[in-house]
Protein backbone atom coordinates (compact mmCIF):
# COMPACT_ATOMS: atom_id res chain seq x y z
CA UNK A 1 0.00 0.00 0.00
CA UNK A 2 1.49 3.40 -0.86
CA UNK A 3 1.88 6.35 1.57
CA UNK A 4 -0.71 8.04 0.06
CA UNK A 5 -3.16 5.81 0.24
CA UNK A 6 -2.45 5.16 4.00
CA UNK A 7 -2.63 8.80 4.69
CA UNK A 8 -6.35 8.69 2.79
CA UNK A 9 -7.10 5.81 5.24
CA UNK A 10 -6.10 8.02 8.53
CA UNK A 11 -7.51 10.85 7.47
CA UNK A 12 -10.99 9.33 7.37
CA UNK A 13 -10.81 7.35 10.24
CA UNK A 14 -9.81 10.67 12.18
CA UNK A 15 -13.69 12.11 12.55
CA UNK A 16 -14.57 8.85 14.12
CA UNK A 17 -11.90 8.69 16.66
CA UNK A 18 -12.12 12.20 17.57
CA UNK A 19 -15.90 11.81 18.13
CA UNK A 20 -14.97 8.34 20.21
CA UNK A 21 -12.78 10.62 22.08
CA UNK A 22 -15.33 13.32 22.53
CA UNK A 23 -17.54 11.02 23.82
CA UNK A 24 -15.57 9.13 26.31
CA UNK A 25 -14.39 12.81 28.02
CA UNK A 26 -18.01 13.92 28.14
CA UNK A 27 -18.92 10.74 30.36
CA UNK A 28 -16.30 11.20 32.47
CA UNK A 29 -17.27 14.58 33.01
CA UNK A 30 -20.67 13.37 33.63
CA UNK A 31 -18.98 10.74 36.00
CA UNK A 32 -17.14 13.25 37.72
CA UNK A 33 -20.32 16.07 38.05
CA UNK A 34 -22.47 12.95 39.28
CA UNK A 35 -19.95 12.21 41.96
CA UNK A 36 -19.75 15.67 43.16
CA UNK A 37 -23.43 16.16 43.27
CA UNK A 38 -23.30 12.99 45.57
CA UNK A 39 -20.89 14.53 47.55
CA UNK A 40 -22.35 17.38 48.06
CA UNK A 41 -25.88 16.01 49.00
CA UNK A 42 -24.08 13.86 51.90
CA UNK A 43 -22.49 16.91 53.03
CA UNK A 44 -26.02 18.88 53.31
CA UNK A 45 -27.60 15.65 54.58
CA UNK A 46 -24.77 15.47 57.19
CA UNK A 47 -24.83 19.52 58.10
CA UNK A 48 -28.57 19.43 58.23
CA UNK A 49 -28.62 15.53 60.72
CA UNK A 50 -26.13 17.43 62.68
CA UNK A 51 -28.28 20.91 62.90
CA UNK A 52 -31.22 18.52 63.88
CA UNK A 53 -29.00 16.99 66.53
CA UNK A 54 -28.24 19.98 67.96
CA UNK A 55 -31.39 21.75 68.08
CA UNK A 56 -33.14 18.16 69.38
CA UNK A 57 -30.39 16.59 71.25
CA UNK A 58 -31.31 13.33 72.47
CA UNK A 59 -30.08 10.27 74.41
CA UNK A 60 -29.72 6.86 72.69
CA UNK A 61 -33.01 5.81 74.40
CA UNK A 62 -34.62 9.60 72.13
CA UNK A 63 -35.10 11.42 75.05
CA UNK A 64 -34.64 15.36 74.89
CA UNK A 65 -31.89 16.00 77.04
CA UNK A 66 -32.18 19.91 76.82
CA UNK A 67 -35.34 21.54 78.66
CA UNK A 68 -38.39 22.17 76.27
CA UNK A 69 -41.06 25.06 76.02
CA UNK A 70 -43.45 24.13 79.19
CA UNK A 71 -41.13 22.44 81.36
CA UNK A 72 -40.81 23.13 85.17
CA UNK A 73 -37.27 22.73 86.78
CA UNK A 74 -36.65 22.18 90.35
CA UNK A 75 -33.08 22.59 91.74
CA UNK A 76 -31.27 23.11 94.62
CA UNK A 77 -27.21 23.19 96.38
CA UNK A 78 -25.59 20.17 95.21
CA UNK A 79 -22.85 20.86 98.21
CA UNK A 80 -24.13 17.46 100.73
CA UNK A 81 -24.18 15.03 97.37
CA UNK A 82 -20.59 16.39 96.25
CA UNK A 83 -19.41 16.04 99.79
CA UNK A 84 -20.79 12.91 99.88
CA UNK A 85 -19.09 11.69 96.11
CA UNK A 86 -15.83 13.34 98.10
CA UNK A 87 -15.76 11.23 101.10
CA UNK A 88 -16.01 8.12 98.51
CA UNK A 89 -12.81 8.55 97.59
CA UNK A 90 -10.69 9.61 100.64
CA UNK A 91 -10.23 6.19 101.98
CA UNK A 92 -11.90 6.14 105.16
CA UNK A 93 -14.21 2.99 105.94
CA UNK A 94 -17.67 4.94 107.11
CA UNK A 95 -19.44 7.41 104.40
CA UNK A 96 -22.71 9.25 105.74
CA UNK A 97 -25.37 9.07 103.01
CA UNK A 98 -26.05 12.91 101.21
CA UNK A 99 -28.48 14.79 103.60
CA UNK A 100 -30.46 18.37 103.57
CA UNK A 101 -27.82 19.12 105.77
CA UNK A 102 -27.28 22.59 103.13
CA UNK A 103 -25.10 25.31 104.30
CA UNK A 104 -26.07 29.02 105.07
CA UNK A 105 -24.48 30.23 102.13
CA UNK A 106 -26.03 30.78 99.53
CA UNK A 107 -29.07 32.24 101.13
CA UNK A 108 -31.44 31.02 98.67
CA UNK A 109 -31.55 27.43 98.38
CA UNK A 110 -34.20 25.79 96.47
CA UNK A 111 -35.21 26.81 93.00
CA UNK A 112 -37.87 26.53 90.30
CA UNK A 113 -37.87 27.72 87.08
CA UNK A 114 -40.54 27.55 83.86
CA UNK A 115 -39.50 27.43 80.53
CA UNK A 116 -42.03 29.84 78.68
CA UNK A 117 -40.44 29.92 75.21
CA UNK A 118 -37.35 28.43 73.30
CA UNK A 119 -33.99 29.58 75.82
CA UNK A 120 -36.46 31.90 77.90
CA UNK A 121 -37.27 31.00 81.55
CA UNK A 122 -38.71 32.42 84.24
CA UNK A 123 -37.26 31.61 87.38
CA UNK A 124 -37.80 31.69 91.26
CA UNK A 125 -36.17 30.82 94.58
CA UNK A 126 -36.34 31.14 97.96
CA UNK A 127 -36.03 29.58 101.26
CA UNK A 128 -38.47 29.83 104.54
CA UNK A 129 -36.22 28.62 107.37
CA UNK A 130 -37.41 28.29 111.37
CA UNK A 131 -35.26 27.27 113.74
CA UNK A 132 -35.71 26.36 117.54
CA UNK A 133 -32.96 24.90 120.88
CA UNK A 134 -32.91 24.85 123.79
CA UNK A 135 -29.71 24.16 126.43
CA UNK A 136 -30.03 23.31 129.96
CA UNK A 137 -27.74 24.36 132.52
CA UNK A 138 -27.77 22.91 136.21
CA UNK A 139 -28.32 25.67 139.30
CA UNK A 140 -28.16 24.94 142.88
CA UNK A 141 -31.94 25.37 144.17
CA UNK A 142 -32.12 28.22 146.23
CA UNK A 143 -32.85 27.40 149.95
CA UNK A 144 -36.85 28.87 150.79
CA UNK A 145 -38.56 28.99 153.80
CA UNK A 146 -40.35 25.69 152.30
CA UNK A 147 -37.61 24.00 152.38
CA UNK A 148 -37.47 21.16 155.16
CA UNK A 149 -33.38 21.15 155.44
CA UNK A 150 -31.58 24.14 156.36
CA UNK A 151 -29.09 23.07 153.63
CA UNK A 152 -30.36 22.46 150.58
CA UNK A 153 -28.40 20.31 147.65
CA UNK A 154 -30.93 19.72 145.13
CA UNK A 155 -29.78 20.73 142.02
CA UNK A 156 -32.77 21.49 139.27
CA UNK A 157 -32.03 23.55 135.67
CA UNK A 158 -32.05 26.99 133.82
CA UNK A 159 -32.94 27.13 130.29
CA UNK A 160 -31.99 29.04 127.34
CA UNK A 161 -34.72 28.73 124.29
CA UNK A 162 -32.98 30.38 121.20
CA UNK A 163 -34.94 30.99 117.71
CA UNK A 164 -34.68 32.34 114.61
CA UNK A 165 -36.02 32.80 110.88
CA UNK A 166 -34.80 33.21 107.77
CA UNK A 167 -36.88 34.05 104.82
CA UNK A 168 -35.73 35.04 101.02
CA UNK A 169 -37.83 35.25 97.83
CA UNK A 170 -36.46 36.15 94.38
CA UNK A 171 -37.53 36.67 91.03
CA UNK A 172 -36.16 36.64 87.42
CA UNK A 173 -35.82 35.86 83.89
CA UNK A 174 -33.84 33.91 81.97
CA UNK A 175 -32.13 34.21 78.70
CA UNK A 176 -29.62 31.11 77.20
CA UNK A 177 -27.43 30.35 74.72
CA UNK A 178 -25.63 26.99 73.11
CA UNK A 179 -26.48 24.44 71.04
CA UNK A 180 -25.26 21.12 73.13
CA UNK A 181 -25.34 19.82 76.46
CA UNK A 182 -23.31 22.91 77.74
CA UNK A 183 -25.89 26.11 78.12
CA UNK A 184 -24.79 29.46 79.44
CA UNK A 185 -27.44 31.42 80.68
CA UNK A 186 -27.75 35.36 81.76
CA UNK A 187 -30.43 37.53 83.05
CA UNK A 188 -31.75 40.16 85.87
CA UNK A 189 -33.17 39.16 89.45
CA UNK A 190 -35.02 41.14 91.99
CA UNK A 191 -34.49 39.20 95.93
CA UNK A 192 -36.06 40.32 99.39
CA UNK A 193 -35.35 38.70 102.23
CA UNK A 194 -35.78 39.10 106.08
CA UNK A 195 -34.08 37.40 109.20
CA UNK A 196 -33.50 37.68 112.77
CA UNK A 197 -33.08 35.87 115.95
CA UNK A 198 -33.89 35.70 119.87
CA UNK A 199 -33.07 34.21 122.96
CA UNK A 200 -34.81 33.85 125.84
CA UNK A 201 -33.87 32.39 129.83
CA UNK A 202 -35.75 30.17 132.16
CA UNK A 203 -34.66 30.44 136.01
CA UNK A 204 -35.52 27.88 137.94
CA UNK A 205 -35.02 29.88 140.98
CA UNK A 206 -37.48 32.78 141.03
CA UNK A 207 -36.48 36.69 141.61
CA UNK A 208 -37.19 36.98 144.64
CA UNK A 209 -36.27 39.79 147.38
CA UNK A 210 -32.76 38.49 148.02
CA UNK A 211 -32.34 39.48 144.40
CA UNK A 212 -32.87 42.97 144.22
CA UNK A 213 -30.81 45.50 141.90
CA UNK A 214 -26.79 44.28 142.24
CA UNK A 215 -27.48 41.43 144.73
CA UNK A 216 -24.84 38.66 144.71
CA UNK A 217 -27.49 36.21 144.89
CA UNK A 218 -28.38 37.10 140.69
CA UNK A 219 -25.03 35.08 139.96
CA UNK A 220 -25.19 32.62 143.02
CA UNK A 221 -28.63 31.38 141.49
CA UNK A 222 -28.38 32.10 137.91
CA UNK A 223 -26.80 29.04 135.89
CA UNK A 224 -27.08 30.62 132.55
CA UNK A 225 -24.03 32.13 130.78
CA UNK A 226 -24.55 36.05 130.37
CA UNK A 227 -27.94 35.50 132.23
CA UNK A 228 -26.69 38.67 134.92
CA UNK A 229 -25.70 42.01 133.57
CA UNK A 230 -25.20 45.08 134.95
CA UNK A 231 -26.57 43.35 138.44
CA UNK A 232 -30.07 42.27 136.64
CA UNK A 233 -31.13 38.97 135.75
CA UNK A 234 -31.38 39.16 131.50
CA UNK A 235 -35.06 37.85 130.62
CA UNK A 236 -34.86 37.80 126.68
CA UNK A 237 -32.34 39.78 124.31
CA UNK A 238 -33.81 40.16 120.77
CA UNK A 239 -31.57 40.67 117.92
CA UNK A 240 -32.58 43.30 115.70
CA UNK A 241 -34.48 42.13 112.95
CA UNK A 242 -32.82 42.61 108.83
CA UNK A 243 -34.76 43.58 105.80
CA UNK A 244 -32.86 43.40 102.57
CA UNK A 245 -34.14 44.43 98.70
CA UNK A 246 -31.51 43.77 95.84
CA UNK A 247 -31.33 43.40 92.61
CA UNK A 248 -28.82 41.63 90.67
CA UNK A 249 -27.22 40.65 86.95
CA UNK A 250 -26.71 37.37 86.94
CA UNK A 251 -24.62 34.78 84.31
CA UNK A 252 -23.84 30.81 84.69
CA UNK A 253 -23.44 27.63 83.08
CA UNK A 254 -25.77 24.45 83.11
CA UNK A 255 -24.49 21.23 81.67
CA UNK A 256 -26.60 18.37 80.71
CA UNK A 257 -25.17 14.85 82.06
CA UNK A 258 -28.00 13.27 81.60
CA UNK A 259 -31.49 14.03 80.05
CA UNK A 260 -32.91 17.16 81.68
CA UNK A 261 -30.40 16.68 84.68
CA UNK A 262 -27.61 19.51 84.59
CA UNK A 263 -25.39 20.27 87.08
CA UNK A 264 -25.02 24.51 87.04
CA UNK A 265 -22.94 27.49 88.85
CA UNK A 266 -23.84 31.10 88.23
CA UNK A 267 -22.36 33.95 89.86
CA UNK A 268 -23.88 37.63 89.79
CA UNK A 269 -23.05 40.99 90.46
CA UNK A 270 -25.94 43.71 92.36
CA UNK A 271 -26.68 46.36 95.03
CA UNK A 272 -28.97 45.32 97.82
CA UNK A 273 -30.22 47.88 100.65
CA UNK A 274 -30.62 46.59 104.31
CA UNK A 275 -32.56 48.32 107.38
CA UNK A 276 -30.63 46.75 110.25
CA UNK A 277 -32.72 46.92 113.81
CA UNK A 278 -31.28 47.56 117.08
CA UNK A 279 -30.89 45.06 120.15
CA UNK A 280 -33.42 44.85 122.86
CA UNK A 281 -32.67 43.45 126.06
CA UNK A 282 -34.87 42.57 128.73
CA UNK A 283 -34.24 42.35 132.36
CA UNK A 284 -35.98 42.34 135.94
CA UNK A 285 -34.87 42.35 139.06
CA UNK A 286 -36.31 42.99 142.84
CA UNK A 287 -37.13 46.18 143.81
CA UNK A 288 -38.45 46.80 147.36
CA UNK A 289 -39.81 50.30 146.71
CA UNK A 290 -41.79 48.96 143.62
CA UNK A 291 -45.70 48.66 143.68
CA UNK A 292 -46.23 51.73 145.93
CA UNK A 293 -43.73 50.46 148.54
CA UNK A 294 -44.66 46.90 148.80
CA UNK A 295 -42.13 45.70 146.83
CA UNK A 296 -41.93 43.32 143.69
CA UNK A 297 -40.24 42.10 140.58
CA UNK A 298 -39.63 45.14 138.31
CA UNK A 299 -38.35 44.69 134.22
CA UNK A 300 -37.27 46.62 131.92
CA UNK A 301 -36.56 46.60 128.06
CA UNK A 302 -33.79 48.60 126.88
CA UNK A 303 -32.24 49.39 123.25
CA UNK A 304 -29.07 47.91 123.97
CA UNK A 305 -27.61 48.46 119.93
CA UNK A 306 -28.65 51.10 117.20
CA UNK A 307 -29.98 50.29 113.70
CA UNK A 308 -28.41 50.81 110.82
CA UNK A 309 -29.07 51.47 106.87
CA UNK A 310 -26.63 50.27 104.85
CA UNK A 311 -26.12 49.90 100.95
CA UNK A 312 -23.67 47.01 99.89
CA UNK A 313 -22.32 46.62 95.33
CA UNK A 314 -20.44 43.74 94.77
CA UNK A 315 -20.19 40.42 93.34
CA UNK A 316 -22.20 37.46 95.15
CA UNK A 317 -21.88 33.38 95.30
CA UNK A 318 -18.11 34.52 95.15
CA UNK A 319 -17.30 30.51 96.61
CA UNK A 320 -19.30 29.25 93.41
CA UNK A 321 -21.53 26.96 94.60
CA UNK A 322 -23.16 24.19 92.12
CA UNK A 323 -25.88 23.12 91.50
CA UNK A 324 -28.60 20.62 90.68
CA UNK A 325 -31.21 20.88 88.63
CA UNK A 326 -34.43 18.40 87.39
CA UNK A 327 -36.16 19.24 84.64
CA UNK A 328 -39.55 17.72 84.07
Amino acid sequence: MSDKFKSCEWITEMPGRFWEHNFETHRLNANIQSMRKSISLAILVAVSMNAVAQVNLTSKRGVPMLPEEGDWALGFNAFPFLVYLGNTMNGTLSQGSPGAAFPSDPFLALYGKKCIAANRFLRAHGRIGFGYSSTDYPVADKVTHEDTFALNETFDIDRVNATHYDIGLGLGREMRRGKGRIQGYYGPEVWLALSGNSRSHQFHNQTDPDMNLNSPMLSLYTAVPGGVNAGKRVVKISEGGIITLGVRAFAGVEYFFMPKVALGMEVGWGIDVAMVGGRTTKTEYYEPAWNDGAGGVRQETMQTTSGLFRIDMDIDNASGAINLFFYF
